[in-house]
């Protein structure tokens, strides 16, 4: 048998001199902290920045405050809830929330998933849209915003700015839960939004954020989409999203299907169709209703026809009666 320490060596595990032999060789072990880290984004008028870093040679986002904020308390609790908002949040088309650290020089900063997209923002200004691409992207916004929803957590700043697009495969990932809203959480209540995709109601004072209020936003974009592509199917849902009287907007996003291709038939508080799947059904509806009378008037004369001389019609019942003069004498 061969021992440890025999001149042959054990193909299926470790040796003594596996340190030494890294060492030797120059290699080191990954480090725990993170490395090149780089400014890429900079909030002028808000308090955030994020940095790209590596960490055991995979990239990550870090999103922390700028030197102004980083020690206001306001601002530190504002951080930390959008943590713990983003890390009750599993779904592929949510942007993933890792930790909350400490880095040195920047103070406290969420670790987020990098993702090697665009920004839908970046794409519409492009306008790099074909009807069907609209499509798939529109149906995996409101598939995260459903999930997001069914949390209890309101976005209240969807936009395209705050929604990215993967370069590979076109997989949408929704960011960005700075002004996000729980119910668990009792801190930093007021409006918030982007003027022009928040919903109306919400610039009143007093102003509470529902599932509704997303819901418009997402009609906004939608309609953005709708118009580079002319799909007019989009257009008709996207006026239903963005009704100013929120109790006239779909009451979830359950409610709201985003057709599969281009033309095909759309759900929206109740089934809907496109105007030519309407027009063909009422083609089919007319054309079978046809088809049923004159069939109908066919059996009804041919029953009259068979009649003998003496039945009689009861005009006042509508019914046939046949009198047997049999039984009646001459």
């Amino acid at each position: 048998m061969t021992g440890r320490h025999d001149s042959t060596p054990d193909s299926s595990g470790y040796t003594d001199d596996l340190p030494a032999e890294i060492q030797a060789s120059g290699l080191t072990f990954p480090q725990s902290r993170f490395e090149n880290i780089t400014p890429i984004y900079v909030s002028r008028s808000g308090s955030a920045q994020l940095l790209s870093a590596t960490r055991y040679g995979k990239r990550f986002i870090l999103k922390c405050l700028k030197e102004d904020f980083r020690y206001n308390p306001v601002y530190r609790t504002a951080l930390l809830k959008e943590f713990e908002i983003g890390l009750s949040l599993d779904h592929p088309n949510i942007r993933s929330t890792i930790g909350f650290e400490e880095i040195e020089g920047y103070g406290a900063a969420i670790i987020l998933e990098y993702v090697d997209g665009d920004t839908l923002e970046n794409m519409l200004s492009g306008k790099e849209f074909t009807p069907q691409r609209a499509l798939n992207i529109l149906s995996q916004i409101a598939g995260a915003l459903e999930y997001l929803h069914s949390k209890q957590v309101i976005h209240r700043d969807l936009k395209p700015a705050n929604i990215l697009v993967t370069y590979s495969g076109d997989v949408v990932k929704l960011i960005d839960f700075s002004l996000s809203d729980s119910d668990v959480f009792t801190v930093i209540k007021i409006p918030a939004g982007t003027r022009s995709y928040m919903a109306p109601e919400q610039l009143e004072e007093g102003a509470k954020a529902n599932v509704r209020t997303d819901i418009f936003s997402f009609g906004t974009i939608m309609r953005e989409m709708a118009d580079l592509t002319g799909d007019r199917n989009l257009e008709r849902i996207a006026a239903k999203c963005t009704q100013t009287d929120p109790d006239k907007r779909p009451y979830s996003m359950r409610e709201i299907h985003i057709p599969s291709h281009p033309g095909g038939n759309s759900f929206l508080s109740g089934w809907s169709f496109s105007s030519v799947k309407t027009t063909r059904i009422l083609l089919i509806l007319t054309l079978l209703s046809g088809i049923w009378l004159a069939f109908a008037l066919y059996l009804r004369n041919r029953a009259t026809s068979n009649l003998p001389d003496s039945a009689v019609a009861d005009d006042t019942s509508g019914e046939i009666t046949i009198m047997d003069t049999r039984l009646w004498p001459d």
